[in-house]
């Protein structure tokens, strides 16, 4: 569960609001499933359906269209996406 729970530990952050800028937040978790390939593979490899909830496309435009400055608009856009993950990191351990 090495990657589901780098995921899953970046997602607490966001909801619970322990992020500096949640601009550099999104782009770091975006970069994770676009940028960096071994662990978007490892991530599909072990938990593809957390995969395909992170990569999304709501996503990736939640940061360049609205106010990351707003950080209670950010916690409750991540807030289903953690929730919906703790569930399928569940299902798969």
């Amino acid at each position: 569960m090495k990657y589901s729970n780098v995921i899953l530990d970046m997602l607490k952050r966001g909801v619970s609001g322990d992020v500096d800028d949640y601009y550099d937040f999104f782009l770091e978790l975006t970069a994770k499933l676009g940028e960096d390939e071994v662990f978007a593979d490892g991530l599909i490899a072990e938990n593809e359906p957390l995969f395909d909830l992170i990569n999304d496309e709501p996503m990736y435009y939640f940061y360049v269209e609205e106010d990351t400055d707003d950080r209670e608009l950010c916690r409750k856009f991540l807030e289903p996406y953690y929730n919906q993950a703790k569930h399928l990191v569940k299902l798969s351990a």
